[in-house]
């Protein structure tokens, strides 16, 4: 089998392990899961990944702490001290900042939940399919997630607009985009954003080619994280204030 990007082999990928192979091997998995699945989900594939995406995460992170400072500045009491609101800045500037370094971890975690929740759909499913492989297909494919909080931040960094509410930093790039709601309407379209479908559809097609099954299988693996994330995610909406 050939590298979809790279025109290498598979041999070829298992006697050179190098960094812009296994880079390559990323692209591969988002171009064409189904091909590039086979080799994504050999030995811990899964460092490189988070390597990468945890940088990317954590870049982001530091890049949203003006912003996240300037709606909850916007979002505070009127006739709040200034020495008060300073400290209520301060404080959380600290937790962001703390947040910020905890993300390569927190992405992490994630991608095991993620991967143990697609596991138990796989047993259920007889879809023969190890937890390593499951984590390392998931970490390969979720960079198309991390590109989203990218383009996100880079919305806000190039929005002329000022920040007025914590729902200004929401960018929309789902089924809200044409549609407006309320909560938690509005947050359950926005999770079927094209790169978040994409993610789910290249997971989909990369558990069937590694378990060697049928593409509708492999989609109904992925069906119980799809609702579990949906009902998190209305769950979020619900507690927000309206």
């Amino acid at each position: 089998m050939v590298s979809t990007v790279t025109g290498v082999s598979r041999e070829e990928h298992r006697t050179e392990f190098t960094v812009w192979r296994r880079l390559a091997l990323i692209v591969d998995m988002i171009v064409d899961p189904a091909a590039a699945a086979p080799l994504a989900g050999e030995g811990p594939a899964w460092l490189l990944p988070w390597a990468l995406c945890g940088a990317c995460i954590f870049w982001v992170s530091v890049g949203m702490t003006p912003f996240t400072q300037e709606a909850l500045r916007a979002s505070l009491p009127p006739g709040t001290e200034a020495a008060q609101a300073q400290k209520m800045l301060a404080a959380a500037t600290s937790y962001q900042t703390i947040g910020a370094y905890l993300s390569p971890l927190f992405l992490l975690l994630k991608w095991v939940l993620e991967s143990a929740t697609v596991f138990v759909s796989c047993v259920l499913f007889d879809i023969r399919i190890t937890f390593q492989k499951l984590l390392n297909l998931i970490s390969h494919c979720a960079l198309l997630l991390v590109i989203q909080d990218v383009m996100t931040y880079l919305v806000l960094r190039l929005r002329a607009e000022p920040i007025r509410s914590a729902s200004d930093l929401v960018v929309t790039f789902g089924l809200d985009l044409l549609l407006r709601p309320k909560n938690p309407a509005a947050a359950v379209l926005h999770y079927f954003s094209p790169l978040n479908l994409w993610f789910l559809a290249a997971c989909a097609l990369a558990v069937a080619s590694t378990g060697k099954t049928s593409r509708l299988r492999g989609a109904a693996a992925m069906a119980p994280l799809v609702v579990l994330q949906l009902i998190f995610t209305a769950g979020l909406a619900f507690l927000q204030p309206a």
